[in-house]
């Protein structure tokens, strides 16, 4: 459910960390009936995609956190088509602002010692993510 719900309130131009993140659990909430115990799941699970976020986490939350950024380690042309896309959500920001906020959240994932958490998607994803990132780090620098 975290998955379905996690990008279901985005604003491109938020400013506060979280907001996007915190609305979408809230909505989740809203539309439907967890436990306790899985709403406080669900909550780790959707705050944990925004990648600043540092409370509990489980096997589980990696899981999610690995799929949604497993398109960084899709073919080329996925992976191009993908970067198109997020700059169409931030088509409000100038090239300049949009490739300085890009390359701070890139060069951030490439410092880090493994993208992914989860050995299946350090697997199969992680040197191919790791060469799209570096390429498009090239573009934008440019």
């Amino acid at each position: 459910m975290a998955l379905l719900f996690h990008d279901i309130v985005y604003d491109p131009e938020a400013r506060q960390p979280l907001v996007n993140e915190t609305a979408s659990w809230r909505l989740a909430k809203q539309l439907c009936s967890f436990n306790e115990h899985d709403d406080a799941d669900m909550m780790n699970h959707i705050l944990h995609t925004s990648h600043c976020y540092t409370g509990d986490k489980n096997a589980d939350t990696d899981t999610v956190c690995d799929i949604d950024m497993a398109i960084l380690g899709y073919s080329e042309s996925e992976f191009d088509d993908y970067e198109a896309n997020i700059r169409r959500e931030y088509a409000f920001a100038s090239d300049a602002e949009y490739a300085a906020g890009r390359l701070n959240f890139l060069r951030t994932l490439l410092a880090k010692n493994a993208i992914f958490k989860t050995d299946y998607f350090k697997n199969k994803y992680e040197a191919s993510a790791r060469d799209n990132i570096k390429r498009l780090v090239d573009q934008l620098s440019e």
